[in-house]
């Protein structure tokens, strides 16, 4: 097969329709945001790496594998943005700002293998997303999730449903565990993909032997039923910390509008490290996977105690729904 050498595998190009049609979708989701208060930061194409070294804690160390570096006259530690969390909380933090909400909605660029791009993995890639900085937790939560379903829905997919979990809930069940199989568990977590047959093959296999981890799977057996209350939940376990996130859960699900569908789950691998309380993601019926996904942040470098949420919207993934 003859390869174009002035075309970068993984980029996308778009032209005529199609260019206006993404044009269209981010004009939608800026237009959206401002009418729900949040002001736009648009950071530029290049940032220092920096940003992202301070922040390994949060973003894990594997993260610095996605940067793409740029020789800029002879610049170092120069790289072109991969996302736009840590630089909107950079922003935040030299400007030292009491309250936000802020949003992005730049094209990123990642350091993705060939092997996964020719499966189907884009380099470049639009995303739009938000942050809501030291306003109430359950608020700022609630905020984020009608904001998400908002948008998605503004852009035209009008069969979102958000699904909602809270980390606490693990977090409680993992106190009958011992400290070896506690950090098996956190380990395999966010690989388990939601399914318990997973999980269970990747416990035994990290060494896992606790016979009651068949309690555990239970619990995420739970997330099988698409009808799943939270009275469900309540009656699983007993800890002080299970129930402080159901309680949260309550809450939001008191406070949200009857409009967004909300679905619950006991537990969600994405954003597992991200995340300290809730956690949630957009899903449509036409796609296999999350169009969207959020939570509360553990984002500790600026104001610590302050609350924190906010999401990332999959922009180029919606606009690849919508075309289809």
């Amino acid at each position: 097969m003859k390869t174009n050498k002035t075309k970068v595998n993984g980029v996308n190009e778009l032209f005529g329709k199609q260019a206006r049609d993404l044009r269209k979708l981010l004009r939608s989701f800026e237009d959206t945001l401002d009418a729900r208060g949040f002001d736009q930061l648009i950071p530029g194409i290049l940032s220092s790496d920096e940003i992202f070294r301070q922040n390994l804690d949060f973003l894990g160390n594997r993260f610095m594998d996605n940067l793409v570096y740029a020789d800029v006259n002879g610049e170092k530690n120069i790289v072109i943005l991969p996302e736009g969390t840590m630089r909107t909380y950079d922003f935040i933090k030299r400007n030292r700002l009491d309250q936000a909400k802020i949003f992005y909605n730049e094209q990123f660029v990642r350091n993705e293998p060939l092997e996964e791009v020719e499966k189907g993995k884009t380099r470049a890639f639009y995303q739009t997303g938000f942050e809501i900085f030291n306003y109430p937790l359950i608020e700022s939560g609630v905020e984020a999730m009608t904001t998400v379903y908002e948008l998605i829905k503004n852009a035209g997919i009008d069969d979102i449903v958000i699904r909602m979990a809270d980390k606490r809930l693990i977090s409680g069940l993992l106190q009958q565990y011992t400290c070896e199989d506690k950090k098996i568990i956190q380990k395999i977590m966010d690989k388990a993909d939601d399914s318990p047959i997973k999980f269970e093959r990747l416990y035994k296999l990290n060494g896992g032997k606790d016979p009651n981890i068949k309690h555990m799977i239970a619990f995420i057996e739970m997330g099988l039923d698409r009808n799943l209350s939270l009275t469900d939940l309540a009656k699983f376990d007993g800890s002080k910390i299970y129930h402080d996130g159901l309680h949260d859960l309550y809450q939001i699900q008191s406070n949200i509008s009857r409009e967004v569908k909300l679905e619950i789950l006991p537990f969600m691998a994405k954003s597992w490290d991200a995340c300290d309380r809730l956690l949630f993601d957009a899903r449509s019926l036409r796609y296999n996977g999350a169009l969207a996904g959020g939570g509360n942040l553990t984002y500790g470098a600026y104001e610590k105690s302050c609350p924190k949420s906010g999401a990332g919207l999959g922009t180029t993934r919606i606009f690849e729904l919508l075309q289809k």
